[in-house]
């Protein structure tokens, strides 16, 4: 089976698990995390399960442990196991406490950061002080572009060079926010007076606006 396929099996299972608890206090994220701790604890008997198991076989496990260890092998066949069952058994686990605890400390470790724009964005006070200088010198109507961009190795194509230049010599006032630009982009962006904000790599790309509005 190919990894990705078994990766989306096993999140669509998580969810399933989560969605049967009457409760619903149990995070998808922890059930997953907790499934995938099992599978690379266990790699040679999930991969021997998954060759020998049929589906007949599957319906007549009624050991807990081995219906946990055979739902590793072949998560598409989860439907014919009863959820709370599962979801009990996986609770039993080393691999669950682990994955509770980690989560724990994740969650610790953010809440004592300054979780709003001011931690995320690394020049924002910089960023102010020049957008208000920009605005004071323009004159009506003022236009303003903000363009979030991401690349691995910090790259702007030359495309979008062209596009921003075109823009500032139109009189719009460009943001340029990146995680990262290489020296050399960077360059050719502040000689074409755009404004660059930095922000940490960190969800997804509207975040982005987000913080910077």
């Amino acid at each position: 089976m190919d990894r990705l396929e078994q990766a989306l099996q096993l999140r669509q299972l998580a969810l399933c698990l989560v969605a049967s608890d009457p409760g619903q206090t149990i995070r998808p994220v922890l059930v997953f995390a907790a499934f995938t701790r099992l599978q690379r604890a266990r790699p040679q008997l999930v991969s021997g399960l998954r060759l020998s198991l049929s589906q007949a076989m599957v319906v007549r496990i009624q050991h807990p442990k081995l219906n946990l260890w055979a739902t590793l092998a072949r998560p598409g066949q989860a439907a014919l196991c009863s959820p709370a069952d599962l979801l009990h058994a996986i609770q039993q686990t080393d691999a669950w406490r682990t994955a509770l605890r980690d989560r724990q400390t994740h969650d610790s470790r953010l809440a004592d950061e300054a979780w709003n724009y001011t931690a995320r964005l690394h020049n924002h006070q910089e960023l102010l002080e020049q957008l208000e200088s920009t605005f004071q010198k323009r004159r009506e109507p003022k236009k303003l572009l903000f363009w979030h961009h991401f690349d691995a190795l910090g790259i702007v194509p030359n495309s979008w060079q062209s596009v921003l230049r075109e823009l500032t010599q139109r009189g719009w006032i460009v943001v340029v926010s990146s995680s990262g630009i290489r020296k050399r982009d960077r360059e050719r962006l502040e000689e074409q007076e755009c404004l660059l904000s930095f922000r940490q790599n960190l969800g997804l790309c509207l975040g982005a606006y987000r913080d910077f509005c």
